[in-house]
Parts: C-alpha cells; sequence; structure tokens
C-alpha cells in the first residue's frame, strides 16, 4: 500500500500496524461504542487472518486499511465495523449471524448497502454517455438510505486504488475509469475534499501516466510540503486577523495533479501562469469585513496584477459570490486567495450555485439535490447519527419518486416509480415494446404487471412480430403505469386497422354525398384543411371518429356548389390501389337480384349481411337496392309498410367483400374474457373494428365489431369464442 499520512506506523510490507492504530481508536471512541468495533476486529482475526486478498496481503490488512480511511474522517463505530469486515462479507466469508450477533444488524445494512453499490461494475463493459454517468450517480445516491453506506464504499475505492500495483493493466483502466466517472464526484457532492483528490490523482496517474508524472515534477515540491506551506501562510495571517479583532474562519488547500491538469486543458495555459495551486479561503461575518479582510491581505503580501476579481459587487450568473485575489505569499509562492461571508459560502456550497454543479455542468435536480443536502448534513458526526437516520419524516422528504433500472447491456433507464416491467419495454424502445412476450428480472421470470425496484436488471424477451394486447393499454389492468406508453399502444391497434378503416370511412363519405349534387371534390385539399396527412388518414379518421362527419359533409358541401348534375369524384373512387377497395368489392359482389336490372345494391347497416346469410332486398327511394338479413327486425316493418318494395335476392358463387359483423358477448369475468377473445382473433388475422367491454353488478358484456368474409368463417369463429373459459354467450346483433 502507499502511505498517504503521517498518522499511522507502516509494516515492513506497507501496510498499517495494526498494534499501534487499535491505541488511537481507543482515544476516540468511548468504552460503550467501541465494542462494536471490537466484536468487528474478532471476527476480522477469526476469518480474515490468513485469508488472500486480491488487492494484495490478506483480507485483515485490507479491513484494517479501509478502517483507517474512515477513522480519518470520523466515522461512527458501525462504519468502521462495516470497514473492517468489508471484503470478507462482500466474498461471502462470514456467516450474517455472525455479524449480527457480534456488530448488530445496523453494520450487517451498511455491509448489503455498500455491496450494492457495486453494480457499478456495468460499467465495465460499456461506453456511456455524461447522461448515463450522471444517471449511475443519482441511482446510487437512491439505493442508500444511510450516508455510511456510501462512506464505506468510498473508502473501498480509496484502497482498491492504492493497491493498483496488485491489478492487470486492462483492469487498472477500468476501475480508474470508474473512479473518476463515478466514485470521484460522489466524494465531492457529499464534501469529501480530501478523499476526491486521492481518488482522482490515483485514476489519473494509472490512465495518463505521463503527463501526471510531467506536472508532478513541475510542482517539485511533494503535496505534504505544499500543505505545510499552505498552514504557515494561514498562521501569519490569523495572528493578524486575530489582532484587529475580527471573527474569521480560515481553510487552505493545495490544488491536487488531476485538477491541475484540467485546467491546464480547459485554459490551454503552462503550469507556471496556473495561480491558484496554492490557496486559502476566509470566511467573515459582513461583507464590510470581506474588503477590511482584502485589504490586510493586499498589505501582507503583494497582489498579482489583473489577477483580482470582484463577484460581491458582480456576482456569477449562477449566483456565486466572492472576491478573489492572487498574492505573491511567502517565499514569493503564488497564492490564491477567496473572501466571503458565511453566508455567501453556505449559499455556495449547498445553494444552486454549489460548487460541484459548476465543475460537473450538470443540471438542477431539486429531488437528487435533496438527498445529497441530507447526506452531506449526516456527515457532522457530533450529532447522534441514529436519530437522524430514524427520521420518518426526513426520509419522507427525501424519498425519490424516480427507479433507476439496468438493461442486460449494464445501461441505466431513469423512471418513475411505480413503473412496470412493460413500461421498461417501451422505454428501451417502442418496437421492443410491441414485441414483448415476458420478462426477466435479476434473471427470473415474472409478470408483465411487475413493478420495478432501484437496481433490478431487465431482459425483455420479445417475438419476431409486433403483438400487444389491448388489455395493456387498460390503466386497471396494472400492465402499464405510464399514460403516455399507454398511449403508445392505443395508437398501435388504431394504426393496426387504419387500411381497413379508410375504406370504410371512404364508403360511408361517398354513399352520403350521392344525395348532394357537388362539382369535382379534390378529398387532397380536403384532407389538408382538417390536417391530415394523407387521404387516407383523412377517411381513416372518419371512421374511427376522430373527425366529425358532419363536419366534413358540411365543409364539403359549402365548398363545392352544386352543379345540374351530380358529379361522381372517381379520383375518390380510384383513391386506393388495393385489393381489398371496397368499391370494387361491391362491383365484384355477385348478387342476383329477381325482377330488376342495373340496380345499384348495398349491404343494410342495421344487420350487416354476410355471405352465406339468408338476405332479401329491399327497394329504396334514391339508393338502389337494400340488402337485409331477412331476420332483420327492421326489414320486417319496413316488409310491413310497403310489401311491394320487397326484391329476391340470393348470393353468387364469387364474392370478393369482406363484410361488418356485430357480436355480442356475455362474460364471467369481461377482462380476461378480453384476453381470450383478442388472442383467438389475433390468431385467426380478424380485423377489429372496435371492442367495448363492459362490467356492471348485473351485466359483463363486451360488444364486438368484426371484419370477415363470408358465413363459414363467422360460425367457426363463433364456434372458437364460444369454447373459451370466460365467455358465456355469443350473439350476433341487429342495430
Amino acid at each position: 500500500m502507499v502511505k498517504v499520512t503521517d498518522r499511522y506506523v507502516l509494516t515492513k510490507d506497507g501496510f498499517i500496524d495494526f498494534e499501534k492504530w487499535l491505541p488511537l481508536l481507543e482515544e476516540f471512541y468511548p468504552k460503550s461504542r467501541l465494542q462494536t468495533i471490537a466484536g468487528a476486529i474478532d471476527i476480522l482475526v477469526e476469518y480474515g487472518i490468513d485469508q488472500p486478498s486480491v488487492h494484495g496481503g490478506t483480507c485483515f490488512s485490507y479491513g484494517v486499511e479501509m478502517a483507517a480511511v474512515l477513522f480519518d474522517l470520523q466515522a461512527d463505530e458501525d462504519s468502521v465495523a462495516a470497514a473492517l469486515l468489508f471484503e470478507l462479507h462482500y466474498n461471502q466469508k462470514i456467516p450474517h449471524e455472525k455479524i449480527i450477533e457480534r456488530c448488530g444488524e445496523s453494520v450487517l445494512k451498511i455491509l448489503d448497502g455498500a455491496c450494492a453499490m457495486s453494480a457499478v461494475r456495468a460499467l465495465q463493459n460499456v461506453k456511456p454517455s455524461q447522461t448515463q454517468v450522471d444517471t449511475f450517480r443519482k441511482m446510487l445516491l437512491t439505493i442508500v438510505e444511510d450516508v455510511r453506506i456510501v462512506l464505506v464504499k468510498l473508502a473501498d475505492r480509496v484502497c482498491t486504488m492504492r493497491a493498483v500495483k496488485h491489478w492487470t493493466e486492462s483492469y487498472k483502466q477500468t476501475i480508474a475509469k470508474e473512479i473518476l466517472e463515478i466514485y470521484a464526484p460522489l466524494a465531492n457532492r457529499l464534501g469529501l475534499a480530501k478523499t476526491k483528490w486521492e481518488l482522482e490523482d490515483r485514476a489519473f496517474a494509472c490512465l495518463y501516466p505521463v503527463e501526471y508524472k510531467k506536472i508532478a515534477r513541475g510542482l517539485k515540491k511533494k503535496r505534504l510540503q505544499r500543505e505545510a506551506y499552505i498552514q504557515d501562510a494561514m498562521d501569519t495571517l490569523a495572528a493578524i486577523l486575530e489582532k484587529e479583532g475580527i471573527h474569521f474562519e480560515l481553510s487552505g488547500r493545495v490544488k491536487h495533479i488531476y485538477s491541475i491538469w484540467r485546467k491546464l486543458r480547459k485554459k490551454e495555459r503552462d503550469l507556471n501562469e496556473i495561480y491558484d495551486i496554492r490557496a486559502m479561503r476566509i470566511l467573515v461575518d459582513s461583507v464590510d469585513e470581506c474588503y477590511r479582510v482584502l485589504s490586510i491581505v493586499n498589505e501582507l503580501w503583494e497582489p498579482i496584477p489583473n489577477e483580482f476579481a470582484d463577484y460581491i459587487a458582480t456576482p456569477k450568473q449562477n449566483g456565486y459570490r466572492s472576491v478573489h485575489t492572487v498574492v505573491y505569499g511567502p517565499d514569493a509562492l503564488t497564492l490564491e486567495v477567496q473572501i466571503r461571508t458565511f453566508d455567501m459560502h453556505n449559499e455556495s456550497e449547498m445553494g444552486v450555485a454549489a460548487h460541484w454543479r459548476y465543475k460537473e455542468g450538470v443540471r438542477h435536480d431539486p429531488s437528487y439535490e435533496a438527498r445529497v443536502n441530507w447526506l452531506r448534513s449526516l456527515l457532522d458526526w457530533e450529532s447522534e447519527l441514529a436519530n437522524e437516520l430514524n427520521s420518518d419524516e426526513l426520509r419522507k422528504n427525501i424519498t425519490s419518486n424516480r427507479v433507476y433500472v439496468f438493461t442486460p447491456n449494464g445501461d441505466v433507464i431513469d423512471m418513475e416509480s411505480g413503473s412496470t416491467v412493460l413500461d421498461f419495454a417501451y422505454m428501451v424502445h417502442t418496437m421492443v415494446g410491441h414485441r414483448t412476450k415476458g420478462a426477466k428480472v435479476n434473471g427470473k421470470i415474472v409478470p408483465l404487471t411487475t413493478k420495478l425496484d432501484t437496481g433490478d436488471r431487465v431482459e425483455i424477451l420479445t417475438q419476431k412480430e409486433p403483438h400487444p394486447s389491448l388489455d395493456w393499454a387498460n390503466v386497471s389492468n396494472g400492465f402499464i403505469y405510464s399514460a403516455k406508453i399507454r398511449a403508445r399502444v392505443a395508437r398501435w391497434f388504431k394504426q393496426q386497422n387504419k387500411e381497413q378503416n379508410a375504406l370504410l370511412g371512404r364508403e360511408r363519405l361517398l354513399d352520403e354525398l350521392k344525395h348532394h349534387r357537388l362539382r369535382s371534390v379534390d378529398y387532397k385539399l380536403i384532407a389538408e384543411h382538417f390536417n391530415m396527412s394523407d387521404e387516407e388518414t383523412f377517411y381513416a379518421s372518419i371512421e374511427t371518429g376522430d373527425l366529425r362527419f358532419n363536419q366534413v359533409i358540411n365543409y364539403i358541401v359549402e365548398h363545392y356548389k352544386q352543379l345540374d348534375k351530380t358529379v361522381h369524384d372517381d379520383k375518390a373512387l380510384k383513391g386506393f390501389n388495393t385489393t381489398q377497395n371496397l368499391d370494387e368489392k361491391v362491383r365484384k359482389t355477385d348478387l342476383t337480384i329477381y325482377g330488376v336490372d342495373n340496380l345499384l345494391s348495398h349491404m343494410a347497416g342495421c344487420c350487416k349481411p354476410v355471405q352465406g346469410d339468408d338476405i332479401v332486398g329491399y327497394l329504396t327511394q334514391g339508393r338502389g337496392v337494400t340488402v337485409h338479413r331477412t331476420v332483420c327486425p327492421n326489414f320486417l316493418k319496413l316488409r310491413l309498410n310497403a310489401p311491394e318494395r320487397v326484391l329476391d335476392v340470393q348470393w353468387g358463387k364469387k364474392d370478393l367483400r369482406r363484410y361488418q359483423v356485430d357480436l355480442l358477448l356475455v362474460c364471467s369475468d369481461v377482462i380476461k374474457a378480453v384476453h381470450e377473445v383478442t388472442s383467438i382473433l389475433a390468431i385467426e388475422k380478424i380485423t377489429i373494428v372496435s371492442l367495448q367491454p363492459s362490467s356492471s353488478d348485473k351485466h359483463k358484456i363486451i360488444k364486438l365489431n368484426l371484419i370477415l368474409s363470408d358465413m363459414q368463417t363467422l360460425e367457426a369463429l363463433v364456434k372458437k369464442i364460444n369454447s373459451t373459459e370466460h365467455v358465456e354467450t355469443i350473439s350476433r346483433v341487429i342495430c
């Protein structure tokens, strides 16, 4: 391991000397709190003293190294105990009962949470976008309800980077990339500056060793020497400020190598042109005192011209306020000085001008930032952490309304809380959703109504052709949570019936317009008037009700004046080049009408005859012969009033027409019956014009309107539907 502090004595192998480290714990923790750590040490000795670690050395030495990192952060006893046992627990070397018995359930929960954060391993096999990376960070903080989980995982990453010499070159690159993209920003957002710079510098040295060594040589002094320089400068300034009677808080830092490299690239400067390699910050009570301290600093050290910025007088666009200046400090080395009030500092660190958002360039996310601020507030270990963590009100206020779910490739999908596996499928791609036939969550087959939790890995099982179910679009069935995604399913069904709806809509429109004396009608222009992309969409919208039929008729009649002779629009009659053109089918219908010649015939809309039905004709005024079923109640009334209009009609041998049929189904369970019926219709490739389920205390029915070719097809379909479990009776409907 690499030595990063003078605090601990290392063994000849480079590991922390446990015997000399333990007394430090005894000085810091009261005996009552030290018992938890003592229990973890006993377990570590029992299970890890000779257990090899993948990081080099043993699990015992790695556990002590992690615990020392958390001890430096003044973490509580549960965190330190969890750090001691982390690697053993991760590799499933300790019975859970043993941890609970010696350390308590809290330590086990921290260990489980820290191991769950290892889901970020999925980054190894993908090249994530910046959006994906930030979603990972959000997901990780959403997983944890206890800041100590994050701290233990960060300690693990620190110790992993210290042991980098034990890794292969490929693994070094992977780990270093993960550190820079995930864990260093997390440390930054939690205000753990020391942890952040160590992670960044070590990762940078792995990814860019040449650049790292070049900057390190240019800095001349080692980091500990640079930190000593800053401390001497702060001591000098503090003595003067105390003498002047100013209430202040003073802090300092030396810019770490990775941060220097980023600035060199961004500013396109040389190392000797970077003035904030050494910096200190002074916090005071008022704006007046800010300028008073500035005067003292300028008298103490020589200011560098053109390196002064007053962001109090002129704040940055994000609201940031502070006075910045650069001086020649002790030994004539450049030193950046920032001066601001305590309120300005709090706003900078925790408000909309937060430093991490400025550095990382991410969007404002109030829910996420509430959780970050909560986690940061818990870093004050002087307070009773247990009370904070058990506050139901606090948890309620910061609970995220999002879930973050993995694809098989390791991408993260950001979804609303309550989303199901079907929502996930449609979030991946609309066609994936349409083709879904099943799903696996964390490797297990689950129902499509299964709700997802953050961290779930979802695999969608698909079929070759899209075949969604109408059940999915019904909110009460629970298949899809998102209203937008349910609308996608509804649009699919509407689109599938578009061609047939267009044929039916055009037939209905032209049939009505025969009663008006119109000049030639340009249906393309009419479609454009009603904001339809083409004529087919226009006709289909008439049939589905998306366009009001009377509104369309009134517009056409108003804009195409009457002529002496009715002109039928040949262009409209030829509107679709398809063998399913309904007008063509009318002409190709081989009907024999006895007693009259050359009369137009059409099927009655009330009883909707299908080829093979017993039929009869009724001679109308101006509309030719209407063909009814012989059992049609409307025809029976017409026959009583005008028996002389009744004509004998028979089907011919050849008929290419397709017919609409209305069916009424009485069911024991409407939802299940809909599923059974739509499955049959899909298999038989029968077009559904409409499906209307209805359920009440007295009635459970489904009204179907279908397109069929003949009576033989209808009888076969009725037989199959009648055999289903939840359909009790089925009958044809006469309107």
